[in-house]
C-alpha cells in the first residue's frame, strides 16, 4: 500500500463532507469508532453528520480500509487534545478509526454496548483495565483482518511522512476519552504509551479552558447571551450567580432588586428566566462544538 497525492492506494476512497483546510501532518491518531459495528455504519456517519466529525481513514471488521479525507487535510476527530505541548490535534494529525462498540457493559459472558446490542462470549469479549481506561469495562477485540490492515496503513503513512508520532485518542485528551480499546497496543504500531499523569490532565484541561475564553465563539457566545437575555438585568443576575465574593454578589442582587421594584416583578422575572434558558441553550451548544473540537481558538493554528 502506497500514498499518492496524499491518498492511500488500494484503499476505497468515499469523501466526507466535513474536509477543513490543508494541514501539515506530524501525527497519526489512532481511534475506536464506538459505533453499530455493521459494515458502512461507522462510514455512512462520518460523511454527513451535524456534528461535523469524520476520521482520515476507517477500517472496517472485515479489514477493508476507507478513506474519507486527503490526509493533508483537517477533519474533526480529536477534539480537546495535546500532544508534545502542542494543543488541538486536529490541526496537525491523521486519524485512524478502528470500528467497534466502544466499551460494553456486563461480564466477559455477555455484555452490551450503548446502542443495547449485547455481545457474549462467542465474540470473544474481554475484560481490562488500565490506567488509561478506567476500570470495570468489557471490550470487544478488533479482528486479526483489522490488525492487519492498520499494521500496513500505518506502514505507508511513515514512509509518506517520515518521522510521524503515532498515539491513541487516549493518549492525547487523557482523562476524557478511553479510545480505541485497550486490546490493540499503540507501541507495536510504532508509537509510545505513558502512563497517564493526573497532573498532566489537568494542566492541558486549564490550557483548553483559557484557549476557549479567547476563542471567537466563546466571545459571540457571551455577546449572543446577553441580548436574548434582555439586557443588562439578566446578564447581572447570571454573572451574579457565578461570582464567589459575597460582597460583589450583594451588589449584583440589589441592582436587580431596583429593577424589581422600578418595573412589574413578573415582567422583569419572566426576562431573566427566558434569558437564563437561552443562555443554558446556547452553553450546551458550545460545548458540544468544544467537545468535537469544530473550531480553533483564536490564534491556534
Amino acid at each position: 500500500m502506497k500514498i499518492i497525492d496524499h491518498k492511500l492506494g488500494g484503499a476505497r476512497y468515499d469523501q466526507t463532507a466535513h474536509i477543513g483546510d490543508v494541514i501539515a501532518p506530524t501525527l497519526i491518531v489512532v481511534h475506536g469508532t464506538g459505533t453499530r459495528i455493521d459494515k458502512g455504519s461507522a462510514v455512512d456517519y462520518c460523511k454527513k453528520n451535524a456534528r461535523k466529525v469524520a476520521y482520515h481513514i476507517i477500517i472496517e471488521r472485515d479489514g477493508e480500509v476507507v478513506q474519507l479525507a486527503p490526509l493533508n487535510r483537517r477533519v474533526n476527530h480529536a477534539g480537546r487534545s495535546s500532544w508534545k505541548g502542542r494543543q488541538w490535534c486536529n490541526s496537525f494529525s491523521i486519524s485512524i478509526g478502528l470500528v467497534d462498540p466502544g466499551k460494553l457493559k456486563g461480564t466477559p459472558n455477555k455484555a452490551m454496548a450503548f446502542y443495547r446490542e449485547w455481545f457474549t462470549e462467542f465474540d470473544g469479549l474481554q475484560a481490562k483495565d488500565t490506567p488509561h481506561h478506567g476500570r470495570g469495562h468489557i471490550w470487544l477485540p478488533y479482528t486479526p483482518e483489522q490488525h492487519a490492515a492498520i499494521n500496513e496503513v500505518v506502514a505507508a503513512i511513515k514512509a509518506a511522512y517520515p518521522g510521524i508520532d503515532i498515539a491513541g485518542h487516549y493518549q492525547i485528551s487523557p482523562g476524557r476519552k478511553i479510545d480505541p480499546t485497550p486490546l490493540i497496543d499503540i507501541a507495536a504500531l510504532g508509537g509510545t504509551a505513558p502512563t497517564l499523569d493526573e497532573g498532566m490532565a489537568v494542566a492541558v484541561e486549564s490550557t483548553h479552558k483559557t484557549l476557549a475564553k479567547k476563542s471567537r465563539e466563546y466571545k459571540s457566545t457571551n455577546i449572543l447571551g446577553s441580548l436574548m437575555a434582555g439586557g443588562a438585568v439578566s446578564t447581572s443576575v447570571l454573572e451574579a450567580v457565578s461570582i464567589s465574593n459575597i460582597q460583589a454578589t450583594k451588589t449584583y442582587l440589589d441592582v436587580f432588586t431596583g429593577f424589581v421594584k422600578a418595573y412589574s416583578a413578573p415582567v422583569v422575572i419572566g426576562a431573566c428566566v427566558f434569558g437564563w434558558l437561552v443562555c443554558e441553550a446556547i452553553k450546551h451548544w458550545k460545548r458540544e462544538s468544544y467537545e468535537a473540537g469544530n473550531y480553533v481558538p483564536s490564534g491556534d493554528t
